[in-house]
């Protein structure tokens, strides 16, 4: 199977929300809004259409996003594009989501700080809040609940 892979740039229009799934792996959902921005012919620039899309992480990824990403900022997401059609009743439409291999900061709007996650928290298999942050400067590790359980057969197959 080919998979199409996308790499965009946005700002989180939403705190990641923190869940588990069925087998106890993080995984956190955000929305990510992008504005493509074009220069016309007299030199202005304008703002075209905006795009939203779901993005989904999980395991050691999720873990960092959670800590690390906020409502405003500017990201970048790199990862697997995947576009559902729903509907529910009368109403109909389309999902666009990426499942993320890699997001981070986007560095053209502002300045970073990377902390590096301890090994121990990156290896375990273990809920999250039952493993230590591993030092004074790092970052406490975000607790995840259990997610709904028609997200947790979403994401059942994911990763």
């Amino acid at each position: 199977m080919n998979d199409t892979y996308v790499t965009i740039a946005g700002n989180a229009v939403e705190d990641p929300v923190r869940r588990l799934t069925s087998t106890g792996d993080p995984f956190v959902h955000f929305r990510l809004a992008s504005t493509p921005r074009r220069r016309t012919a007299a030199g202005d620039y304008v703002d075209g259409d905006t795009s939203f899309v779901d993005v989904h992480a999980f395991r050691g990824l999720a873990r960092n996003a959670a800590a690390s990403i906020a409502k405003g900022q500017p990201l970048v997401v790199h990862g697997r594009l995947r576009v559902r059609e729903w509907s529910s009743g009368e109403s109909r439409g389309t999902n666009v989501e990426i499942e993320a291999a890699h997001i981070g900061h986007d560095l053209r709007w502002g300045s970073a700080v990377f902390t590096k996650a301890s090994t121990e928290a990156a290896a375990s298999s273990r809920p999250v809040d039952a493993v230590s942050a591993g030092g004074p400067d790092s970052p406490p590790e975000p607790s995840f609940a259990p997610a709904p359980e028609a997200a947790q057969e979403a994401y059942a197959h994911a990763g």
